[in-house]
């Protein structure tokens, strides 16, 4: 975040207050600093009401809606205001960008750019979202094609807790909770399997930056700034190193970001002690949102990464997919279809070709998936941990009804997020009547599943042990022919 805009966000606010509005109560400068566009959205809304045409009053009241999420109403006081404040086509185009309309961004762009002379405040940044909508074009013509095996939303604060790493993977872990009441999301550090080596984050006069160090015979060396080829003008943060210890993952949102963070891949450099030049990874794993933590698991070929895109503030939606070492690229001709993919509203599951809303209507295919590494109590001493442990048939096919059950709440809970996550961002009235339809549906349907207990799980259990009693009492009788 740029700092000289948090000092003229709280000058402004001041000023304005003093101006416009003696009965408001003037928030503290304090609170302006630590990012708190919320309380600021307030206080404009309060003023814009005395002056609803004020161009430098709808900029800042839309940068605000702007920041904490709400786009699609921040859209029309960004309007207004661009006829008279160039600046405001930054945002207008960030939210075309976040719509993946990129043309139209590079419209409002170039629109906001001929407003400025060469030298003056503001052309770099025009320029820098020029090239950045040149990089989004030219990944949507290459699209990996990934194979999600499950995904499930979470908050930011701890997120990657929900990464199911093995020990020989190394260990994410805190570096320190993040102070931006915004982002929520904390800096983190990795540290390898064999404890010798920690990359992580923090910052340095408000910027964030990668570290490293390692440990010697007496303690952990000093800690060292990653190359400048890591560290750009930009925040970097949420490092992993893969188990080869030389590919290095870590999120940017700087030069090579197409909007927030993007998930950057680099690998050091055998001949010195530097990395090569880092590459973005690319859609659909990046996207004009913020997109954190990229995790692999080379020995279960398993990968993590989560984005907040179409998500509220605080949350995030975690993707784990079939990790492999080569890229496949989507071969899709409709370029509306090859949007859904790299959106991930649309993607493979497992085997089968599947958007978000159908994910979860073939409950076996995915409850075998599950039941595969289940723990499941039969009674004190008996635990199962695979669906072929079970001797009753009868037995199994209920198991994997519970699980079915349960599959179809989590199914409806993510579909809700998502069609909530939508909503919030459609400026279309007609459209948004549409998905309240949806959510009120859903929600119902929700309710209606979490009222009463699974039924299933006590089914299968007392299923199990009638027939582990069945085959007790035919062991115990006696063989005739045994002599």
């Amino acid at each position: 975040m740029n700092k000289i805009r948090i000092v003229l966000l709280g000058f402004l606010t001041f000023f304005s207050l003093e101006l416009f509005s003696q009965e408001i109560v003037e928030p503290p400068l304090e609170s302006f600093d630590a990012y708190d566009f919320c309380k600021a959205k307030t206080v404009y809304a309060a003023i814009l009401k005395n002056k609803p045409y004020d161009s430098m009053l709808n900029f800042r009241y839309g940068e605000c809606l702007f920041e904490i999420g709400e786009f699609a109403q921040a859209y029309k006081p960004l309007e207004l205001a661009s006829k008279k404040i160039p600046q405001a086509y930054l945002y207008l185009g960030d939210l075309k960008m976040k719509e993946y309309k990129f043309q139209e961004a590079l419209g409002l762009y170039k629109t906001g750019l001929s407003h400025l002379q060469p030298n003056e405040l503001g052309v770099e940044q025009f320029q820098q979202k020029i090239e950045m909508v040149a990089k989004a074009e030219h990944m949507l013509k290459a699209i990996q094609e990934i194979e999600i095996v499950d995904s499930m939303f979470v908050g930011k604060t701890d997120f990657f807790k929900h990464y199911m790493l093995g020990r020989e993977c190394g260990e994410i872990f805190v570096q320190r909770a993040s102070l931006d009441s915004l982002i929520k999301t904390p800096y983190t550090g990795f540290i390898t399997e064999r404890d010798d080596r920690k990359i992580f984050s923090d910052t340095i006069d408000g910027k964030c930056d990668l570290f490293i160090q390692n440990r010697l015979l007496d303690g952990w060396s000093d800690v060292t700034p990653l190359s400048a080829t890591v560290n750009s003008k930009g925040n970097e943060n949420f490092p992993f190193l893969q188990q080869d210890g030389v590919t290095l993952y870590y999120c940017s949102d700087g030069p090579l970001s197409i909007g927030g963070y993007d998930i950057l891949v680099t690998r050091s450099n055998p001949e010195g002690s530097g990395y090569f030049m880092p590459e973005n990874v690319g859609m659909p794993f990046n996207s004009p949102f913020n997109d954190y933590l990229m995790a692999i698991d080379e020995v279960h070929g398993m990968g993590w990464f989560a984005t907040d895109r179409y998500q509220p503030k605080d949350s995030v939606v975690i993707y784990r997919f079939k990790y492999s070492r080569e890229r496949n690229y989507l071969d899709v001709d409709d370029k509306e279809e090859a949007l859904e993919y790299a959106k991930l509203k649309k993607y493979k599951l497992l085997t089968q070709e599947t958007d978000v809303n159908a994910q979860f209507e073939d409950g076996l295919r995915t409850s075998t998936r599950k039941v595969d590494t289940m723990s499941f109590i039969i009674n004190d001493t008996l635990i199962y941990s695979s669906v072929n442990d079970f001797k009753s048939e009868q037995a199994k096919s209920t198991y994997i009804k519970a699980v079915e059950y349960d599959e179809n709440i989590s199914g409806l809970k993510k579909q809700l997020s998502y069609l909530r996550g939508t909503y919030s961002q459609s400026p279309n009235k007609a459209e948004k009547d549409k998905l309240m339809y949806d959510i009120v549906e859903k929600e119902q349907e929700l309710r209606k599943l979490e009222s009463e207990p699974n039924p299933y799980y006590v089914d299968a259990r007392n299923q199990e042990i009638r027939k582990i009693e069945e085959q007790g009492t035919q062991e115990s009788q006696p063989n005739l022919y045994d002599f």
